[in-house]
């Protein structure tokens, strides 16, 4: 596993291999492995690698939830001021990639693991981070017109 102090998502794409994350992306996502998924993915992970970071007050954590009827990984944002959990659908990417992993995902995962799982939580809403946030908008917009409508 990898032991680091503050490892964050952008230093985590550093140090993997984009065979290894593709390797268990389809292996643990059980992802059609055909040439437009693994283009898409090895795509993105070039994009991720020039992205520059910003930053963010969250926490990566990354945790194998085994009390639904499929075991799934969770990924989520943790704030340890307050032990809010957060969803990571909308966020930024650039701010994913700023954020340090909590220090027992860090330990426990390899950092192909670490980024297979947050590559494919990030992508939950697509594979591009302009239409991701346009969707994040009319999401918003939507609901504040249905809150409007039902005041």
């Amino acid at each position: 596993m990898w032991r680091a102090n503050k490892l964050t998502f952008k230093e985590a794409i550093k140090l993997s291999d984009f065979n290894e994350v593709w390797d268990y992306l389809i292996t643990e996502y059980d992802d059609e492995n055909n040439e437009e998924s693994f283009r898409s993915f090895f795509e993105l992970y070039g994009k991720l690698s020039s992205m520059e970071e910003g930053e963010s007050d969250l926490k990566l954590r990354i945790i194998l939830d085994e009390e639904k009827e499929s075991e799934r990984w969770d990924v989520n944002g943790y704030s340890e001021d307050d032990n809010t959990v957060y969803a990571l659908d909308f966020v930024p990417w650039c701010e994913l990639l700023g954020m340090e992993f909590d220090k027992e995902t860090a330990e426990r995962l390899h950092v192909h693991e670490i980024v297979a799982h947050c590559m494919w939580e990030m992508t939950f809403w697509g594979l591009d981070d302009d239409e991701i946030q346009e969707k994040y908008k009319k999401l918003i917009e939507s609901t504040d017109e249905t809150i409007e409508n039902h005041s």
